[in-house]
Order: structure tokens, then C-alpha cells, then sequence
């Protein structure tokens, strides 16, 4: 799922100058939608990556947390390697608590989103018994 997250989010958390500065390649003075589509697509596919084995995916609603992660890490990836140290510091702390939730330290609650995951449960069966101690007697 790519919609954990919008450019307006981006926007809001991070300042239309800070966007501007990695978003806007045409030099509109508007940050072009699919540079922040990409980076929002991209931060989507790593959030589905640690949520899709405790999480039945698609979510029914996205949880304020997950936006919070889902914009840091969009935002982070308009860097790249370019990243000031501030902005990997963010995204380190987006991946933290993205394996926190995959590990069931964190959880996304709330009455809207799905419960976790149901755990397979092991069943053994066997066949019916040939050999026991009525059918061995005498031996």
C-alpha cells in the first residue's frame, strides 16, 4: 500500500521549503507530484515489508503513527545518500519503530485498525493404531 502518507503530509511535517528543496526538478516553485509519489510508493512498500507478517494488509485506516513513519522515511528517500545527518537520524528512528511493530513491541491498536495476525495453530494426527498391547499379546 503506497497511501500510508501525502505530499501535504510531507509539507506539513517538514516545511514546503525543505520539500521544495528535493521535490521541485522542474523549478516551478511546486513540488512535482511524481518525485513525491515515488518517495511516498517507496516509504509504503517498506512499511507493507515489516507489517505484512503481523498485519493482514491492506490496514482499514492508516493510524497517526503510521503516518508520522510513512512521511519521515518519504522524506528521507527525496535525500538519498544526500541525507543531512538530521534526516538520517529520523529515518533511523522510523525503521525502529517499524521493527518494533513487526516484532510486537509497539502496536498499531486502536478500534479501527485490524487486529494482528492470528498465529497458525499445529494439529498432529496419526493413523489409527495397527500394533498395541491387545493386538501384541502373546509376543
Amino acid at each position: 500500500m503506497s497511501g500510508y502518507c501525502t505530499g501535504q503530509d510531507l509539507v506539513s511535517r517538514f516545511g514546503l521549503d525543505r520539500v521544495l528543496e528535493r521535490a521541485d526538478r522542474d523549478g516551478d516553485g511546486t513540488p512535482d507530484a511524481d518525485v513525491i509519489g515515488m518517495a511516498i510508493a517507496d516509504a509504503g512498500a517498506e512499511i507493507d515489508g515489516y507489517l505484512a507478517a503481523r498485519y493482514p494488509l491492506p490496514l482499514a485506516t492508516v493510524p497517526e503513527l503510521l503516518v508520522r513513519v510513512a512521511s519521515t522515511l518519504a522524506f528521507a528517500t527525496l535525500f538519498g545518500a544526500e541525507a543531512p545527518e538530521g534526516v538520517r537520524a529520523l529515518r533511523t528512528d522510523a525503521v525502529r519503530i517499524l521493527q518494533d511493530l513487526a516484532s510486537g513491541r509497539v502496536t498499531l491498536g486502536g478500534p479501527d485498525v485490524a487486529a494482528p495476525a492470528s498465529r497458525l495453530e499445529v494439529a498432529a494426527s496419526a493413523p489409527v493404531a495397527v500394533f498395541d498391547a491387545k493386538t501384541l499379546r502373546g509376543f
